[in-house]
């Protein structure tokens, strides 16, 4: 079984990208802030939320992509040790949906100390209603999520084989699958974890 979401583009792009933010402090540290941009604009091309985005989300600049990730900004700002906790994320893009007038979406945090099956069905769960799962990954043992260490993004599909169960993420203009056990697996004991959407 194969789910993925209508992801969306920018140009040549798959979705956006954090080197082209304006600063170097974003294009460093503003990883949270995108991937709330990324899915701002899912909630309004996939599920028609209205408010949510401040553009067509099926004709996205790159020019209003990098103005709408720089204001989600004020939300989701770069700290010292960038947004390492669960926690800051809610607590942030909770402010910037009320502030725009968003009452339909609400979140709840999944914890990386939680077991591997409480993620799969998160993401099961999640993607079935077409909706997308920002993933903080902290510190990983394992050298192939060497270029994910300290990041956020989006989770957009998933795929179970008799090989495994396998995501869909995307970030930096590309997507990839990983193997979620793999991913959640973390080896560390500090670790980030997911964002869960409903929307009603």
């Amino acid at each position: 079984m194969k789910k993925e979401l209508d992801y969306f583009i920018i140009g040549n792009s798959y979705g956006g990208n954090q080197r082209w933010m304006r600063s170097i402090k974003m294009r460093v540290g503003g990883c949270g802030a995108i991937t709330a941009c990324d899915c701002s604009i899912l909630f309004a091309k996939n599920q028609n939320v209205s408010g949510v985005c401040p553009f067509d989300p099926a004709r996205v600049t790159r020019e209003e992509y990098v103005s709408f990730c720089h204001r989600m900004e004020n939300y989701l700002w770069p700290r010292r040790h960038g947004i390492d906790r669960i926690e800051i994320y809610l607590e942030g893009y909770a402010n910037y949906l009320r502030d725009a007038g968003v009452t339909g979406i609400t979140m709840t945090g999944l914890h990386g100390e939680e077991p591997y099956e409480a993620a799969r069905a998160a993401v099961t769960g999640r993607i079935d209603q077409g909706l997308p799962l920002p993933m903080l990954l902290l510190r990983h043992k394992d050298r192939q999520f060497q270029s994910y260490n300290w990041h956020w993004f989006p989770i957009i599909g998933y795929e179970e084989t008799g090989e495994g169960f396998h995501v869909k993420v995307a970030t930096y203009s590309h997507w990839q699958w990983f193997d979620l056990r793999a991913l959640w697996d973390t080896g560390h004991d500090k670790k980030g974890g997911l964002i869960l959407y409903e929307l009603g």
